[in-house]
C-alpha cells in the first residue's frame, strides 16, 4: 500500500510560522504571517512527525514494533500473524492468510487516505518472483540501470567476480577518476548486502581503495561489472520451511 501526501498526517509539536506565499499576499496585511497547523513537506521533522503518528496508530491496534528495526511492525491475532514493513510511504504487508492481510489494510484506510497497490511484484528495487512454493527476491532491475548509468552494459560477461591473481595495493601520487569510483562502490555495498553475497569479497576488496584508484583498481572494478552483467537474473530463494537455514559460499574465489 502507499500512503498519499504521506507527510500531511503528521502533526507538529512546535509553533511555526511563514511568511504569505508568493502570489497570495493580502494587501493591506504584508507584514502579517501564517501560522502552521499540520505537518509540511520541506520541513526537517516532517519525517519524524509522520512516523510517529503512524506509530501511535499501529500501537492502539495492537501491532508491536520489531527490536532490530524499528520500521517493522507485527501482529497476531486468534492464532493468525500479520507482519507490515515501512519505507516512508510505501508499506509492504504479509500473513499467516488473506483475511488478517485485508482486515489490516480495511484499517490503515480508515486512518489514512491510501492507494491499494495490490500483489507485490516490485518494492524497493526488489522484483518478487513466486515459484510454486518459493519466492525468489531479485534486483535485476538494479543492476541493469547500474551497469547502463557507468558504461558496462554492453561489456562482454565473465564467469567470476574477481582475478585471484590479481595483487591490488594501495597507491600514492595521481589516482584516476575516484569520485566515480566511490560511487559506484556505493552501489554495489548495497546489492551485496540485500540480495548478492556471492560479490562480497571482490567488493570489500575494491573498496579499500576509494581514496586512492589507480587503473589496475579501474581493471578489477570493471571485472566485477562483466560479472554482473552475466549474473544479472541470479536471485535469493527462500523455499520450505526448514529449522535450520544453511548457506554455502566461496567467498574469496579460492584466492587462500
Amino acid at each position: 500500500m502507499d500512503v498519499k501526501t504521506t507527510f500531511l498526517n503528521g502533526d507538529l509539536e512546535e509553533e511555526i510560522y511563514l511568511t504569505q506565499l508568493e502570489g497570495c499576499v493580502v494587501p493591506g496585511q504584508e507584514n502579517k504571517v501564517c501560522k502552521l497547523l499540520k505537518s509540511l513537506y520541506g520541513l526537517k521533522q516532517a519525517p519524524k512527525q509522520w512516523h510517529e503518528k503512524l506509530d501511535n496508530v499501529l500501537l492502539c491496534d495492537g501491532f508491536l514494533p520489531n527490536d532490530v528495526d524499528k520500521c517493522v511492525y507485527s501482529k497476531s491475532e486468534n492464532g493468525e500473524c500479520v507482519i507490515m514493513c515501512l519505507y516512508a510511504d510505501d508499506m509492504l504487508i504479509f500473513g499467516t492468510c488473506i483475511d488478517i492481510v485485508s482486515r489490516t489494510k480495511l484499517f490503515l484506510g480508515s486512518n489514512f487516505e491510501m492507494k491499494d497497490m495490490r500483489e507485490a511484484n516490485v518494492i524497493l528495487g526488489f522484483r518478487i518472483i513466486r515459484k510454486g512454493d518459493s519466492i525468489l527476491l531479485s534486483q535485476e532491475q538494479y543492476i541493469e540501470k547500474l551497469l547502463r548509468r557507468f558504461g558496462y552494459y554492453e561489456f562482454k560477461p565473465v564467469s567470476t567476480p574477481y582475478d585471484v591473481n590479481s595483487k591490488l595495493m594501495k597507491i600514492r601520487g595521481e589516482f584516476v577518476s575516484q569520485p566515480q569510483y566511490v560511487h559506484i562502490i556505493g552501489n554495489l555495498l548495497h546489492l551485496m548486502s540485500f540480495s548478492r553475497p556471492d560479490i562480497a569479497y571482490a567488493v570489500c576488496r575494491l573498496g579499500r581503495y576509494t581514496q586512492c584508484p589507480n587503473q589496475e583498481h579501474w581493471h578489477a572494478l570493471a571485472r566485477l561489472m562483466k560479472y554482473l552483467r552475466g549474473s544479472m537474473d541470479y536471485a535469493i530463494e527462500y523455499s520450505g520451511f526448514l529449522v535450520v537455514l544453511e548457506g554455502y559460499n566461496d567467498a574469496n574465489w579460492i584466492s587462500d
